[in-house]
């Protein structure tokens, strides 16, 4: 049940972003979704939450409510009540789910389908728009590294908001690939449809010309095949030091030819971030302070509306803030930062904690490269958008502290008559020779 609740919650919440003619009546299935998971928890009454998403989960709450009650611009308090009240219902949506997925180990599942979800509404978005469809390759890629065409955005809000989309697609397919790669039972046509689905949403991407998200896909596409190189190869700790070094040299070394040839200046120049920075720095110790930011509004309120004289809500030029840590400073300041900061933390030490688990390597590449993405976008905990509570709840899976589970038998009681190990997380007493003797000898007088 909590599967088809979230299948249905995803769907329409990314509709509601469309102009899909349930878009208005999409937007509430959320609410839905938070009674049965807030019911469902309360019937099997059990947290399962490991005290650092505990404490994860508080600070957000905490960093939410202080910005909402207390470091509060007078002047913005109506924007400032509207955008917390959404991110404490944003927080109702992802707790829950992480609980839930905790609860019925369902990771996979819950994987899949949300892939569905998203990939349905992509393709009743691309297929009512097949008037913006771009066949030709040649053009498509053109549209891709030009800035001055126009961008498909499929009846989607914005050409970005399709970038997310595919970003999320192509994620989640490749996370279900690596799930099933090692079954006997994931035959080629699973495989080859993977693909296809890949490509499809490839193409989507180089019409929507949304850059971040195609370098976000390549930085997570290269990442996965490093660690699954480390898994599959056996390495001697001196080769593995070499390799380390070997690729900080030429991570440098691209970097270096990277800024020289001007690559850096014409991503920067062509992607408009520079606005963020020249036109809304300058304002935080005006309109507000360093320490505490200018008001915890929706980053769609610094955009300079023509139909209003060109001024933002302050009632000054701004520019629409689209990079996330220029975001939480300029709206929450210099406090803020350190409190997200604290957060990101916490998680990236948790997930490197459990890299030996299970994907736990993946799990590390997908928290890097969302930290790389929300240098370009606001997506780094916040309802801008929305799907992006996937790929959160998947990191907060990942990085989840399992409890030491003590595992005996009745033979086992006696820890002095057996060498205890460690397997996993488990602590199992191996049994000595003379009792299993004695216990067959047992079994077989009985």
């Amino acid at each position: 049940m909590f599967l088809f609740f979230n299948f249905i919650m995803l769907t329409g919440m990314i509709l509601s972003g469309t102009d899909f003619f349930l878009a208005s009546a999409g937007a509430k299935v959320k609410y839905l979704f938070m009674l049965y998971c807030l019911i469902d928890i309360l019937q099997y009454r059990k947290n399962n939450l490991s005290l650092n998403l505990v404490v994860l989960f508080l600070i957000l709450i905490i960093y939410v409510l202080l910005w909402k009650y207390v470091f509060i611009n007078p002047d913005m308090a109506d924007y400032i009540s509207a955008h917390t009240s959404i991110m404490l219902y944003y927080l109702l949506l992802l707790i829950p789910s992480v609980q839930e997925v905790l609860h019925y180990r369902c990771i996979r599942e819950y994987t899949i389908t949300s892939c569905t979800a998203i990939i349905l509404t992509l393709i009743i978005q691309v297929m009512t728009h097949r008037d913006e469809w771009i066949l030709n390759p040649v053009f498509a890629v053109r549209s891709f590294f030009a800035h001055d065409l126009v961008r498909s955005s499929f009846g989607f809000l914005h050409p970005n908001y399709v970038g997310n989309i595919s970003f999320l697609i192509i994620s989640l397919l490749f996370i279900i690939y690596l799930e099933f790669s090692d079954n006997p039972l994931f035959y080629s046509k699973s495989k080859l449809l993977i693909v296809l689905l890949g490509c499809i949403t490839f193409w989507v991407l180089l019409i929507t010309s949304s850059r971040t998200a195609f370098i976000s896909i390549v930085i997570l596409i290269l990442g996965a095949i490093i660690v699954r190189i480390k898994e599959k190869v056996h390495f001697t700790p001196g080769s593995i030091r070499i390799l380390k070094r070997c690729l900080i040299i030429g991570v440098f070394v691209l970097g270096v030819i990277f800024i020289i040839s001007g690559a850096w200046e014409y991503i920067w120049a062509k992607s408009n971030r520079a606005l963020n920075v020249t036109q809304n720095v300058h304002w935080v110790p005006i309109l507000g302070n360093i320490w505490t930011g200018m008001g915890f509004v929706e980053n769609a309120q610094f955009y300079s509306d023509p139909y209003n004289g060109g001024l933002s809500a302050f009632g000054v030029k701004t520019s629409s803030l689209d990079m996330n840590y220029l975001f939480i400073y300029c709206t929450t300041g210099i406090l803020g930062c350190c409190i997200i900061a604290f957060i990101l933390i916490i998680l990236g030490v948790s997930l490197y904690k459990n890299k030996a688990q299970k994907y736990g390597g993946y799990y590390l590449v997908l928290f890097f490269t969302l930290l790389f993405y929300a240098f370009w976008e606001t997506i780094l905990f916040t309802y801008r958008f929305w799907a992006m509570i996937v790929p959160h709840v998947i990191l907060l899976y990942g990085a989840y502290r399992k409890k030491t589970e003590q595992v005996k038998t009745l033979a086992m009681e006696e820890p002095k008559n057996g060498k205890a190990f460690v397997y996993g997380s488990r602590t199992v007493y191996r049994i000595s020779p003379f009792i299993r003797e004695k216990n067959r000898g047992l079994h077989d007088h009985q």
